[in-house]
């Protein structure tokens, strides 16, 4: 089959990453800056971070440690450069921006024939105003988006080639996932890198037969990607008997359900003697004065909590399924909301009031959501009569999309085996995130939601397009733009 060259429209690229910019210049004109929310619970204290980093890093527990090093080497190239740490850090981001762009683009070069298509999907992601919310704040969700953006080009290009290069590609952005957010569990990591030569292994009709599912290179990756992916847990364990990226797990298995408060032990506060010195494990407040919770305390706080979950669903097994519900109403929100309070913008992060027409705009549009500032967020178990039940037309549209892209990738396998691949994987992340969500911690499940919206996105278009796809003769075919 006849493939389209993506390097003849190198003019979408041009045209995206000037998009790209504009809108970026625009933000930054109504007032955005780039902000580090340090009283989050993820970021470790700018002291710590900039004095300590590499002591601060090694007894981090509470999350994995790259979000926290790629901050404290910014803070340090900051100080070196005698310049405060926000243009060092904006100037980062947008450089990784303009990676997601590129990459994106690309993408949809690669897997989308029709050109109105592939331009449409190319504005969904381009034009998204969270996009550039979360690129004005160091945290996790823009570093995802970027991640994510280049792994799905490296699996294109892996199924394509099923080379050692690619796959090795693969094997580092993973990596650089499950390092960033315990979003993406050491799980997801090895099922896609164990499961991507398998799936990568079927040959189109007329090509050579497929080589060994792993040959050594690709073997070789994926024994040091099991090494490097099981360290951080392993790390935790050997220190703080706890085999977890994160020692939050219990925390998060109790949000949305009944559990009984009364039957949680009092929380312990005292520290080992081993840990006394260090300040990221021994002092209760950050240096800002917000809480830290990569205090001692909150590894067994947190076992006691998930304790505490488990017996709740073993008397009602039931709430499960309504901490579900609640999350999904949370899932398919728009992610310009604030998941707390309902209004745009993210928590401690002054929106500028210039940017709601286009937040409004995106979301009325793309989500058809007629929820509001007004309508109540999250954990209505608390408050169930305030619950409002309205949802947005994405989450009707949501399942419709993964059915149709589940077919449309059964479909293609057999012809195009490199897209059908791709797409795969693409839908195997959507539903990992979905599932996490839903059943562990969903409070916020908006905002977790658009890491793999451009996921989303690729696979609504990329099905449509393939529905579309086919020669006068009947047979499928490849338009040339």
């Amino acid at each position: 089959m006849e493939r389209s060259r993506p390097h003849a429209y190198q003019w979408e690229v041009w045209a995206a990453l000037a998009a790209y910019l504009a809108l970026l210049t625009f933000s930054t004109s109504a007032g955005y800056q780039l902000a580090v929310p340090w009283d989050y619970f993820q970021l470790l204290p700018q002291r710590a971070l900039l004095n300590n980093l590499a002591e601060s890093l090694y007894y981090l527990h509470a999350q994995p440690p790259l979000l926290n090093l790629e901050l404290g080497l910014g803070l340090k190239l900051s100080r070196a450069l005698d310049m405060h740490w926000r243009p060092v850090l904006f100037g980062i981001h947008i450089a990784l921006g303009g990676i997601a762009v590129y990459a994106f683009t690309r993408l949809c070069q690669s897997l989308i024939a029709r050109g109105w298509i592939r331009a449409v999907a190319i504005a969904a992601f381009v034009l998204n105003p969270v996009f550039y919310m979360s690129l004005f704040q160091f945290f996790y969700t823009f570093h995802e988006v970027v991640l994510l953006s280049l792994l799905a080009v490296a699996v294109f290009s892996y199924a394509k080639t099923r080379s050692t290069f690619d796959y090795g590609c693969v094997c580092i952005v993973v990596a650089l996932l499950v390092g960033t957010h315990s979003l993406f569990h050491f799980t997801w990591g090895l099922i896609v890198l164990v499961g991507l030569p398998r799936v990568c292994r079927k040959a189109a009709p007329g090509t050579p037969a497929p080589s060994p599912t792993y040959p050594a290179g690709q073997l070789a990756w994926l024994a040091a990607s099991f090494v490097v992916l099981l360290a951080w847990p392993v790390k935790n364990g050997l220190l703080f008997d706890s085999f977890h990226a994160s020692s939050w797990g219990g925390y998060s298995m109790a949000l949305e359900l009944p559990v009984d408060v009364d039957r949680l032990p009092p929380r312990d506060w005292s520290v080992p003697d081993r840990f006394a010195s260090v300040p990221v494990v021994a002092d209760r407040l950050k240096s800002d004065g917000s809480a830290n919770w990569n205090h001692f305390s909150i590894i067994q706080h947190s076992r006691n909590q998930g304790a505490l979950a488990l017996q709740a669903l073993a008397e009602d097994p039931l709430a499960l399924a309504r901490k579900a519900r609640l999350n999904y109403w949370n899932y398919t929100r728009f992610a310009g909301r604030n998941p707390y309070t309902g209004s745009f913008g993210i928590s401690d992060h002054t929106f500028p009031g210039a940017l709601t027409p286009w937040m409004k705009t995106y979301e009325t549009v793309v989500f058809q959501d007629p929820r509001t500032r007004d309508t109540v967020a999250h954990r209505a178990y608390r408050n169930p009569m305030r619950q409002s039940w309205a949802m947005s037309g994405f989450a009707f549209l949501f399942p419709l999309v993964l059915l149709g892209s589940a077919v449309a990738i059964l479909r293609s396998r057999s012809t195009d085996p490199e897209e059908s691949s791709t797409a795969l994987f693409m839908l195997f992340c959507v539903l990992w995130v979905l599932v996490t969500t839903l059943l562990i911690d969903g409070s916020e499940a908006n905002r977790l939601r658009f890491s793999t919206e451009p996921y989303f996105f690729i696979l609504a278009f990329w099905s449509l397009d393939r529905l579309l796809r086919k020669t006068p003769s009947g047979a499928p075919g490849r338009e040339a733009a």
